[in-house]
């Protein structure tokens, strides 16, 4: 009953925009899917019976915990589904996780990746904050970011102005690293498409060498090979789901209409 983002936000975003460029896919499962990842924000937290530890605050909703997640279901082709009424819903639940300095508590595993705190906060603040229309002066002020997530989240949200540093990061091939120094991600990749496509740039050099990096790179069942982003030396089960919905969606938005 986890409402996460590898296994439930990014599936279902790679399968909306799959559907979209008809690929065949079931219409039925798609809506079901669709609708159980919004109930889900939306549904009182229950405790933890694995972990004592795990506190339920008074009107908490799974939301609550995961407000990165609800930022990517408001970005994705499943906002287009919701009411006036459900994205309010998201945003209140956003807006009331926000801290004194602006900031949320990055949610789910986020914490425990291996890089620098104050980007995984800077990062979280990025994707909520696009998703619902926020913006603050001096926010995203930040001088030492080292995952193309950071960068790509920042091109977007100012329209392009810091779409060259995300650009300078490209690695030979075509791919892009999840974090300074390591060789190309499929997850990485991804999120620079995911930026260039919203920016109208998928049709440069740029974004059909990366295009061209994933599609060699698949391997044969269909996924994508992916180290997490805990445990770096490792890839396993979540974090290859992970890539591999990463990895689509930057394949098809760079290549629709924005």
């Amino acid at each position: 009953e986890c409402v996460s983002c590898h296994h439930s936000t990014f599936s279902l975003w790679a399968r909306e925009l799959a559907f979209d460029r008809g690929l065949v896919l079931n219409i039925e499962e798609l809506k079901q899917d669709r609708k159980w990842v919004l109930e889900q924000f939306l549904r009182d937290r229950q405790p933890n019976p694995e972990n004592p530890k795990d506190v339920v605050k008074e009107g908490e909703l799974n939301g609550d915990r995961n407000v990165e997640g609800m930022a990517q279901y408001l970005l994705s082709p499943s906002a287009d589904f919701l009411s006036e009424e459900q994205r309010s819903e998201l945003k209140k639940v956003a807006l009331r996780n926000r801290d004194e300095s602006g900031y949320w508590d990055p949610g789910g595993q986020l914490p425990m990746q291996k890089r620098p705190k104050p980007e995984t906060r800077s990062v979280s603040r990025l994707w909520i904050e696009l998703a619902n229309g926020i913006e603050s002066e001096g926010a995203h002020d930040f001088a030492d970011a080292k995952t193309t997530e950071w960068f790509a989240m920042k091109a977007i949200a100012d329209d392009g102005t810091s779409l060259d540093a995300l650009l300078a990061r490209q690695n030979e091939g075509g791919s892009w690293s999840w974090i300074d120094g390591e060789k190309g991600s499929p997850t990485a990749t991804g999120q620079a498409l995911l930026a260039l496509g919203r920016l109208g740039k998928g049709q440069t050099e740029a974004a059909q060498s990366a295009r061209k990096w994933l599609l060699t790179s698949q391997q044969e069942n269909g996924s994508w090979k992916t180290f997490s982003t805990k445990r770096r030396e490792r890839s396993g089960r979540i974090s290859n789901f992970w890539g591999t919905t990463w990895a689509v969606i930057g394949l098809l938005e760079s290549v629709k209409p924005h």
